[in-house]
């Protein structure tokens, strides 16, 4: 008898995959391990997530990273980030992005479920191109100058979905980021896969990445990880503190210096 049984819930064959909805893949024993030894400690959370930092950032080649509640997590806090910055102030107002950069440029053809998480920092999305591929009329969608048209004053973020799956006509946009923008490339939870070579960051333009841990990864589905660059991530930390610190005796610990 399961666990499950015990509690009159059934346990179904996942025919599916990786999808959260069926509970994910099987955890593998040396995962369940170490949750298990881990879940045995107490830790400082700064302490932990500057740890995590290191192994992300060998992993990615980024500057720094963070573990996450997930994916949809990871675009709420990176989109947050590049909204607020760690300006104690704005952090503290948000979802109110009233005399902020509040809107975020995507490509129509990208949207799905997952533009909540986006919008719960308290953006508004701008969408750019008009996909013709129901129409059948060509395989055209959104064009850099098109991504680069939807771009002003106001935006905060440009966010591109789906990295391996884009067109070719889609791969010019990393040049229409500018150095006020931040641009982030999220991979669909279904398609989530352990980062590609070339390394991510070596990719123009590209600040953010957000991935889902329970999929190929093979963390626990609650999980995710966010990786970019070092002011980026430490924006999303101070999130996740939820601004419950004591600043002046906030010290980082030596390994954020990645």
């Amino acid at each position: 008898m399961s666990i499950y049984d015990t509690i009159g819930a059934r346990t179904i064959i996942n025919a599916k995959g990786t999808s959260t909805r069926v509970s994910g893949a099987l955890l593998a024993p040396e995962v369940t391990a170490a949750m298990q030894e881990a879940a045995q400690y107490c830790v400082d959370m700064a302490e932990i997530q500057a740890a995590a930092s290191k192994i992300i950032a060998e992993v990615t080649s980024a500057e720094a990273g963070i573990v996450t509640s997930g994916a949809a997590a990871g675009l709420l806090l990176g989109t947050a980030a590049c909204v607020a910055g760690s300006t104690r102030p704005k952090l503290a107002r948000l979802p109110d992005t009233t005399g902020m950069k509040n809107e975020v440029v995507m490509v129509r053809s990208q949207r799905n479920q997952y533009d909540h998480a986006i919008r719960s920092a308290g953006v508004h999305i701008v969408e750019a191109g008009l996909p013709d591929r129901i129409a059948g009329a060509g395989v055209r969608d959104a064009e850099p100058w098109e991504i680069a048209a939807a771009v002003t004053e106001r935006t905060a973020a440009v966010v591109l979905r789906g990295q391996r799956e884009r067109s070719p006509h889609d791969r010019g946009s990393s040049r229409v980021a500018n150095s006020n923008t931040c641009r982030c490339s999220s991979m669909r939870p279904r398609n989530c896969r352990p980062p590609p070579s070339p390394p991510l960051f070596s990719l123009p333009g590209l600040t953010w990445w957000p991935f889902s841990g329970g999929k190929a990864i093979g963390g626990p589905q609650g999980s995710g990880i966010l990786c970019g660059g070092r002011d980026l991530i430490m924006s999303a930390v101070l999130q996740q503190l939820d601004l419950d610190i004591a600043w002046e005796q906030m010290v980082a610990p030596p390994e954020s210096d990645r």
